[in-house]
């Protein structure tokens, strides 16, 4: 795991320097506060938030899911695509109006539970969906 978070570090410094910031900078921008970011960057904290994420990606205007996935190969993009798909089917169906934030998050959980159950028997994904709309009844 901490591999993966040293990747990711690693990988949120790229963006700076892509995006010509430094942590103060893009801390300021987002509305966070710096000590935050700077401790997640020199690892310090082995945690970022996802709202912190949010906030970030929004500084520079990218979809937070490029700030989550170590590499853009790392995201599966027919998956992806088809969480959003299924949330968008689902939302309608329930008649939920829920905000752009929210529905991004909803977004992106699904294609967490989708990749999580990669290799799983069909059975065991129905049931989860079926188990998802209960939920939201």
């Amino acid at each position: 795991m901490t591999d993966n978070i040293e990747q990711h570090r690693k990988y949120l410094l790229g963006f700076m320097k892509e995006f010509g910031l430094n942590s103060n900078k893009w801390a300021k921008i987002a509305n966070i506060s710096e000590g935050t970011l700077r401790a997640y960057l020199v690892g310090r904290s082995q945690n970022i938030s996802l709202d912190t994420l949010y906030k970030l990606a929004g500084a520079i205007s990218v979809p937070v899911i490029e700030l989550i996935e170590e590499t853009s190969s790392a995201i599966n993009e027919v998956n992806f695509y088809k969480s959003v798909v299924e949330i968008d089917q689902l939302l309608e169906k329930k008649k939920m109006e829920i905000s752009p934030e929210n529905r991004a998050k909803l977004y992106l959980s699904w294609y967490r539970v989708l990749n999580s159950l990669k290799g799983e028997s069909q059975e065991l994904n129905s049931l989860l969906k079926d188990l998802i709309d209960l939920k939201l009844d």
